[in-house]
């Protein structure tokens, strides 16, 4: 049961973020993806923020819930590695989604925050791929992904 309701979580935050920062970007006239930053939605004066940050927030709660629970389904492998990075990726974008991009003197937390959340999100994907069953073009593509987002 546990593996079958980490993939729910992890389908679910697949299609929800997306969705809610597309839409978020559909609020700001001009906005590109290759030109703008991701946390630009988020900022109080973008119309849509509160889809952009909740998304950031549902994602977070989602990604860490399912690597909780694989980890439970075998307790023999050690996922402790995993879980600690999940747990970093949901702390860094709690804050992203709580600390808007430019905020007058914290921006530094901001961005800090950022980078916790996009390497711990790629680290927990490195250190999860082992524990995945899954074709191995499937797995490399992960590993290669993470890399690159690393």
């Amino acid at each position: 049961m546990s593996a079958r309701g980490a993939a729910v979580c992890w389908l679910v935050a697949g299609v929800t973020y997306p969705s809610l920062e597309a839409a978020a970007a559909t609020g700001v006239p001009g906005y590109r993806y290759a030109h703008d930053f991701v946390s630009d939605l988020g900022r109080p004066d973008s119309p849509l923020s509160y889809l952009v940050n909740t998304a950031f927030v549902c994602r977070e709660r989602l990604f860490f819930v399912a690597s909780v629970l694989l980890a439970r389904t075998e307790r023999s492998r050690p996922y402790g590695l995993f879980v600690g990075f999940a747990a970093a990726n949901a702390a860094g974008n709690v804050v992203v989604a709580t600390v808007p991009s430019g905020s007058a003197g914290v921006a530094w937390v901001h961005v800090s925050a950022a980078v916790l959340a996009i390497v711990g999100g790629n680290a927990a994907i490195l250190a999860g791929s082992p524990f995945v069953n899954a074709h191995r073009a499937y797995r490399a593509a992960s590993v290669g992904l993470a890399v690159l987002g690393c």
